[in-house]
């Protein structure tokens, strides 16, 4: 099927069902009420776009310095390095078995 011929098909359907509206007792603006959500723009619906707004790089740069700014005062507070070292090295050990990196661990370069 050609574009031009999937359009025809997708025109006729819509030509279809408003003669069927028409006949079970809608009115125009009935027709244009229920059809609304077809035709409209809902920003909510769409995936993010590729360049979000102002107030969005602001709220993203305002929680990424908030994080890595708590990261760094916890990286600092010796406790909780140490905390962070056995887990992250239990949690190396635990996926072990899933992914090898051992070898990755024991080379001198990674590139």
């Amino acid at each position: 099927m050609t574009l031009q011929e999937k359009l025809d098909l997708i025109d006729e359907e819509i030509r279809k069902l408003h003669l069927f509206c028409t006949k079970s007792g809608y009115s125009s603006r009935q027709i244009e009420r229920f059809a609304h959500p077809f035709f409209a723009r809902d920003v909510h619906d769409m995936a993010p776009s590729i360049w979000p707004s102002g107030k969005a790089w602001k709220r993203r740069i305002v929680s990424l310095s908030t994080v890595v700014i708590a990261a760094a005062l916890l990286f600092r507070f010796d406790p909780a390095y140490q905390l962070v070292c056995a887990v992250s090295k239990k949690g190396a050990i635990e996926v072990l078995p899933v992914w090898d990196w051992t070898q990755i661990y024991d080379s001198r370069c990674w590139v």
